[in-house]
């Protein structure tokens, strides 16, 4: 009968009543219909079907398994994994079930839980073994588990040869270790056998852009958009892909497609947003972003960019606050982080743009992206020399075309929408594209070379390119800052403040500018007129308390300024950590924990909050709540070990060394190169006297990692408990072959001193100095050694070194000094005024150039400083001491026994103490 001839409600009716009749009851009927359906690729009826035959027969194991793959083919894993869970319960014959269990913890990204329950089974139709080996590779792909991919991509081979979901799991891992031709080779003949896999499609779309090929690109997600118009995954994944590469009014006619389609859905509101984003309409790409969030708020995708779009309009609490909710669920993102950064900087928060910056510069120091923004602070930081350095990797970088690697990062390896968003909107992430980084790197590089006149004619430049952005006479003013001309950088400063009196930055470059003068109310009054035209401005006020802070102002007045900050943003968490920092330092132990309480009150799935609750509650001696709070955070975080490095913690506390080991050996799982996990491992296998444990771990972390250093220096750790020096220098060599860490130059050096091999030692030394010249660990550690064996030759030697690298540490400058001052060296008091110059609130650095003072015969002046170094460190005995022996210098006989007193009074026994009680006796 030819159907076209039948009126449109009676050939509906026939349907309905075909389905009807097909529901009559008999499950074995319904059960082969589904089956028909699914061979159609038509899930929907299927899925009918089959709920109706489970009416009849629930504990059909046969309906349960078809109903789990008609959810997963119908884009439900969720229902999928109950459905086949119990296929599995009703004595599902055979293993099969397990393969589609793989498939339904894979699209729902539960990486870990599906390689614990998954790995060891071995299925015994070579197509289900295929097929679950596959899902395997792929979620070790997701984790960085490149080994084990390989091998279950080898058993599903092995079962299967050329299976085509293996191939493009295999094409997936090369994009992943950088081997596009051959990702592309393979994906394609994946699509030979099944030329129509839209994963295979969209791996093979990824594949082109990240070979520049983006026209090609697109035509393969055209083709997918033609095979599945009705695909609303296709069709959103074509929008993304023409939005990053900047064909954005196409992207705007498949967007209408899209809601016409699926309205409602949110990869349509997402898609609205990205689209709203990319025209520069902030607004709109923020109310569509906010939509996403209402019906899902940990979109991570709509968050980032709701971050994104409040940096541009300037709303940068907004801005900040979504950011750094997108780094605590994924630490990593290279462009959340960058965008958080450049809002750091816009408000003058160089120090904490830093502290982001440098742990990730640490996993990914090839990054050219981070190495750009790395530049900026140092440069707004005023520190020249470490931002030419930065450049100029970021330059050399480019130079050996790792821009490919760059383009790589942004290749959506893992599965469902998520995360695929995720990726792509990092191509979006720019936050200030009309910044020019090579006029920055030229900034730089002539400030490190001294070049002021060259260095003011590149910020000139800039200035003129964007001449209303107050980027420019900032950086002027950071160029005259360089060279201690203050008077032309409070100039420049101020000209910044004009174009835009809210640009924080350069505020806050003026306060310091007014610390380097030790102009303490110049700086607070500074801050008092930017809140009397911006009382809510969150930053202001925090730097107003900050301020506060350091003039020793009474503890209620810097507590008032950090309240009217959480007053005037409630939904900002910033001021409450910074209220906690705050008691912390103050040691009111309570008060700090009733403010971290209250901070979870307001936010209560934080996870800052909730580290800094739990640590907290450590404080306090609430051990047991501190592990109930860290081990929510690491529920809340499962891909990030700091949670579990704290929580380990606790553990240790409690006496909890069974489970404290398990904790940090998760964090080892997720980072093997987390130093301060093995040094944990270490320390609670060597007080608990548990070594023959801990070399069992570590030849066990050996094999199970055996690329990588862990496994090593813990056994190096075990063999230095044991007084093995010569066998824990070799372990430490072995895990240094693997991977250049530098605590392992250190302590394989040591363990070679310790073994009477100190020629050795001065090898590995030399050898590590000259493969690794950035590094300044290793010279550290050595100029230590020769300040505590009073060896001040050989410790000036290594801080020298210290200084060509970084020459503005002021830790390092003020340790170089006092050896220099040990040696006699006239320079000694260049150095250490240059340390209390970038320090000027370091006690160290103050107490430092006070005594060289003294000792030169200046001791009016000697002793005003040594006076400011005990204000600052009241605690400190061995400044106090200097004090004390400068007034006896002077004479002031009464004045350096009030001091002895004090210090006496409130030092335990040591030797600083046994001298000053001597002196006393001597008065």
């Amino acid at each position: 009968m030819n159907t076209r001839q039948i009126p449109p409600r009676l050939s509906i009716l026939l349907v309905a009543l075909a389905l009807s009749a097909c529901g009559s009851g008999d499950p074995a009927s319904l059960i082969a219909s589904a089956k028909s359906y699914l061979a159609k690729n038509d899930p929907t009826a299927a899925t009918l079907q089959l709920k109706t035959a489970l009416k009849e027969a629930p504990t059909n194991a046969e309906a349960r398994l078809l109903l789990a793959k008609a959810l997963l083919e119908s884009g439900d894993p969720v229902g999928a994994e109950t459905e086949v869970r119990r296929a599995i319960e009703y004595k599902y014959p055979g293993d099969a079930p397990f393969a589609v269990l793989g498939r339904a913890l894979l699209l729902q990204r539960e990486f870990p839980k599906m390689i614990a329950e998954l790995s060891d089974k071995s299925l015994a139709e070579p197509q289900d073994q295929a097929d679950l080996r596959t899902s395997l590779a792929f979620a070790y792909t997701a984790t960085g588990k490149n080994a084990e991919a390989h091998a279950a991509i080898d058993a599903a081979l092995g079962a299967v040869p050329k299976y085509p979901r293996a191939l493009v799991a295999q094409a997936q891992l090369a994009v992943a270790e950088n081997n596009l031709p051959l990702a592309f080779e393979l994906v394609d003949a994946a699509l030979t056998q099944v030329p129509d896999d839209p994963q295979a499609l969209m791996l093979k779309a990824d594949v082109e852009l990240a070979q520049n090929h983006s026209a090609q690109a697109v035509k393969t997600l055209e083709r997918l958009v033609e095979l599945r118009p009705d695909a609303v995954s296709a069709r959103y994944v074509l929008i993304t892909m023409l939005l990053r590469t900047g064909q954005v009014e196409i992207a705007a006619a498949q967007l209408d497609s899209l809601k016409k389609l699926a309205p409602n859905d949110p990869r349509t509101l997402y898609s609205e947003a990205m689209v709203a984003y990319s025209r520069g309409n902030m607004q709109a790409a923020l109310a569509a972003a906010q939509k996403v969030l209402a019906v899902a708020p940990d979109h991570l995708p709509s968050l980032l960019l709701s971050g994104l779009a409040n940096y541009q309009m300037g709303t940068y609490s907004a801005a900040e606050e979504a950011l750094r909710a997108v780094l605590a669920r994924v630490p990593n993102d290279t462009g959340a982080l960058r965008t958080l950064v450049a809002t750091y900087i816009r408000t003058g928060r160089t120090a904490a743009a830093l502290e982001l910056l440098e742990p990730a510069l640490i996993r990914t120091p090839n990054d050219t992206a981070l190495l750009h923004s790395a530049g900026e602070v140092y440069l707004a930081s005023n520190n020249p020399a470490k931002a030419a350095e930065m450049y100029e990797r970021a330059t050399a970088l480019d130079k050996t075309n790792v821009s490919d690697r760059v383009r790589l990062a942004q290749v959506r390896l893992a599965s469902g929408d998520t995360a695929r968003a995720f990726k792509d909107l990092e191509s979006l992430a720019d936050a200030n594209p009309t910044l020019s980084a090579a006029d920055l790197a030229l900034i730089s590089a002539h400030l490190r070379r001294h070049e002021l006149e060259q260095a003011l004619a590149a910020a000139d430049a800039l200035q003129k390119k964007q001449p209303t952005n107050p980027l420019g006479p900032n950086i002027k003013g950071v160029v005259y800052a360089s060279v201690r001309d203050f008077k032309n950088a409070r100039a420049s400063f101020e000209q910044a403040l004009k174009l835009d009196p809210k640009y924080v930055a350069a505020e806050t470059n003026l306060a310091q500018l007014d610390f380097a003068e030790l102009n303490l109310d110049g700086a607070r009054k500074r801050f008092e007129k930017l809140l009397a035209a911006d009382p809510r401005n969150e930053q202001a006020l925090l730097s107003y308390a900050g301020i506060l802070a350091t003039a020793k102002a009474p503890a209620a007045d810097v507590r008032a300024a950090i309240d009217k900050a959480i007053a005037a943003n409630p939904a900002s968490v910033r001021p409450r950590l910074y209220l906690i920092a705050f008691l912390t330092q103050q040691r009111d132990v309570k008060a700090a924990l009733v403010a971290a309480q209250s901070a979870e009150a307001a936010f209560p799935n934080n996870p800052e909050v909730l580290e800094i609750l739990g640590a907290a509650q450590q404080s306090a001696g609430e051990s047991n709540q501190a592990l109930e709070t860290f081990s929510r955070v690491a529920k809340v975080l499962p891909q990030n070990p700091a949670p579990l490095i704290r929580l380990a913690g606790v553990q240790v506390n409690l006496k909890d060394y069974d489970g404290a080991i398990a904790s940090l050996q998760k964090a080892i799982a997720l980072q093997p190169d987390l130093t301060s996990a093995w040094l944990g491992l270490a320390s609670i296998y060597t007080t608990t006297e548990r070594t023959d444990d801990g070399l069992r771990a570590a030849r066990k972390l050996q094999k199970d990692l055996p690329k990588r250093a862990v496994g090593f220096a813990l056994e190096g750790q075990m063999l230095t408990s044991r007084k093995k020096p010569a066998e824990a220098a070799v372990a430490f060599r072995e895990g240094l072959a693997r991977e250049p860490i530098p605590l392992l130059s250190i302590l394989a050096y040591a363990a070679l001193q310790n073994a009477g091999k100190p020629d050795q030692a001065a090898a590995l030394a030399q050898r590590w100095q000259k493969e690794h010249p950035k590094d300044t660990q290793l010279h550290t550690f050595q100029g230590q050694q020769g300040l505590l064996a009073k060896d001040y030759r050989t410790a000036a030697e290594h801080y020298r070194a210290v200084l060509e690298i970084d020459p503005d540490n002021v830790t390092i400058l003020n340790n170089y000094a006092w050896s220099l001052n040990e040696l006699g060296d006239p320079k000694a008091l260049e150095y250490a005024q240059r340390a209390t110059s970038l320090g000027p609130y370091t006690s160290t650095a103050i107490d430092t150039q006070g005594w060289i003072l003294v000792q030169r015969g200046d001791t009016k002046q000697g002793i005003d400083m040594l006076r400011r170094a005990v204000n600052l460190a009241p605690q400190d005995p061995d400044i106090r001491l200097h004090l004390a022996k400068a007034l006896l210098k002077a004479g002031d006989k009464a004045a350096a026994k009030s001091e002895l007193e004090t210090l006496v009074a409130q030092t335990d026994a040591s030797p600083v103490r046994t001298e000053a009680q001597q002196m006393l006796k001597a008065l």
